[in-house]
């Protein structure tokens, strides 16, 4: 049985014209020199997939970000569904130091992901169903993040 992966892509397509925008995708981000020097690289410290939008956001809170639709990357997210359930898990675990460097109230941003409808909805019944699905592995690779994050910062431990 072929599954067809072409949904798992980075979708940030803002239409025809540039314009301001609060949306920076890491896959497809070109920042002048002077303004990485101004801001500060990539927070090494944070692990897989929040560097960039760690960096993102201090771009933001600094500078305008632009979309511009002559800036085209393809790139795929996953190459097959458990590839793609894997990323979702670790992203969701690893989600809790940017959350720590960024100053939020960790709890917030997961009962917000876990109970808002938004981010489970898709344009069709067959993305739905998989944005369901990978939804709750964020969710639950998360809450292992927060526990484990938790445990050390109080000087327990517990196996990743």
């Amino acid at each position: 049985m072929t599954v067809n992966t072409d949904f798992i892509y980075c979708q940030s397509d803002q239409g025809d014209n540039r314009h301001v925008t609060d949306t920076a995708v890491g896959c497809n981000m070109a920042i002048r020199s002077e303004v990485l020097e101004d801001i500060g690289g990539f927070d090494e410290r944070l692990p897989y997939g929040h560097e960039e939008a760690e960096l993102a956001d201090r771009f933001r809170d600094a500078y305008s970000v632009w979309y511009s639709p002559d800036l085209l990357v393809e790139h795929p997210f996953a190459e097959s569904i458990p590839d793609y359930l894997e990323k979702q898990y670790r992203h969701g675990k690893e989600s809790i130091p940017y959350y720590k460097t960024r100053g939020k109230n960790v709890p917030k941003p997961i009962v917000k992901f876990m109970l808002v409808p938004a981010y489970y909805s898709e344009s069709s019944v067959s993305l739905s169903v998989i944005s369901v699905i990978g939804r709750i592995v964020i969710d639950v690779g998360t809450l292992h993040g927060y526990l484990m994050y938790e445990l050390a910062d109080s000087g327990r431990r517990i196996d990743a």
